[in-house]
């Protein structure tokens, strides 16, 4: 998306989001896991980004990473 105040040119903002997760494996196996991540980058001219990520996975049976767990991940980033 860009974007623009009075006809110029302002910025070029992008947004990227995935998730992923599972709920049943097979007969006698139950297990549900799942997670999110998105990236928010705004160029604010040529040589210029700030970029905000952020993640959240949640394996409440243990199933994916052996014990259970929810983590939750932030980052905030300038660019050059």
């Amino acid at each position: 998306m860009i974007l623009r105040r009075n006809g110029r040119k302002e910025g070029v903002l992008e947004i990227n989001l995935k998730a992923d997760g599972i709920r049943t494996l097979g007969a006698n196996l139950d297990a549900e896991w799942w997670g999110f991540s998105g990236i928010v980058r705004y160029d604010a001219n040529e040589w210029f980004s700030l970029n905000l990520r952020g993640q959240y996975f949640d394996d409440e049976d243990g199933f994916r990473s052996a014990m259970t767990q929810k983590i939750t991940a932030n980052t905030f980033s300038p660019e050059v």
